[in-house]
């Protein structure tokens, strides 16, 4: 499922990606529930806030060398898609700068720049950083519930808390994305486009927290808003649609959400082809049986 984030991630979060706080400066046998594979698949307010906080009135003056704001710019001004090298000058900038002005918007790009590399690990400890200054950082909170939710592993000694906190985060992303401030120069569609895929996040990430609690109707009900609000749906939200629907018996519906998955070259292709047969089967077999 890594892999599957890394490809689809950067088309869904273009817009996100140009509009985060860092660049502006500022989830089978009958009678089984059905499971997802195992996914390949966190002080003080900081002094510069993002350009999506929503206070900033206790920023101090700033105060940066010139080889801090050198390093910052070229950081910011990398090539977007070339997220390797984003990488490496935020790893750098963040080991040289430890008490940097800049340092919560770097964490928020390296958070971002992490999840598009599938390097998951790293994008949790890094979105726990960020957070850790600024806990309202609201791509970082998305982008955190999701991928705690897809990484969660029943067994780890911490599974509840993790549960816990990609909900907390989630609900979070919901609550502030209403009162975020347009930055200067974003244009109407761009910002609410860049809103749009927070919020797929956020309900991804709790229609998987949901799923994995057994409240089926309710992550269906995520999962359904974190598709329909985004022109490009990440394919991993039909595949865990479908297991919703499947394990609520639901499976026409079902039959509709692997089909979805289905389409995307992706990991799990040829998985979302078998389960479109097996729930056309039960789908068929309850249209059949005796009332």
């Amino acid at each position: 499922m890594k892999e599957t984030i890394r490809k689809t991630s950067w088309l869904v979060l273009a817009v996100l990606f140009s509009l985060s706080p860092a660049w502006a400066g500022q989830s089978q046998g009958s009678g089984q529930q059905q499971q997802p594979p195992p996914p390949q698949q966190t002080q003080p307010k900081p002094a510069q806030p993002s350009a999506f906080s929503l206070d900033d009135s206790n920023a101090p003056p700033p105060v940066s060398s010139k080889a801090e704001d050198d390093a910052y710019k070229a950081l910011m001004d990398a090539k977007a898609n070339d997220v390797p090298h984003r990488i490496q000058l935020g790893e750098e900038f963040a080991t040289k700068y430890p008490q940097s002005r800049y340092l919560e918007s770097v964490l928020s790009a390296m958070t971002l720049n992490y999840f598009l590399a599938g390097n998951t690990q790293k994008m949790i400890n890094t979105g726990d950083k960020a957070l850790g200054l600024y806990p309202d950082d609201v791509l970082v909170l998305a982008l955190m519930s999701q991928t705690l939710s897809r990484a969660w592993k029943p067994d780890a000694p911490d599974a509840q808390a993790q549960l816990d906190r990609a909900e907390k985060y989630g609900k979070r992303t919901i609550e502030l994305t209403p009162k975020l401030q347009k930055p200067a120069g974003a244009s109407d569609q761009d910002f609410a486009s860049a809103n749009n895929q927070r919020l797929s996040l956020a309900h991804s990430g709790l229609g998987v927290v949901n799923f994995r609690r057994n409240k089926f109707a309710e992550s269906i009900q995520d999962l359904e808003e974190a598709v329909k609000i985004v022109p490009n749906p990440d394919p991993v939200n039909y595949y865990m649609m479908g297991l919703a629907q499947l394990n609520s018996q639901h499976f026409s519906d079902a039959v509709t959400s692997f089909t979805k998955c289905s389409e995307t070259p992706w990991q799990l292709q040829a998985n979302c082809k078998a389960r479109v047969e097996d729930a056309k089967k039960r789908a068929a077999t309850e249209l059949s049986a005796p009332k």
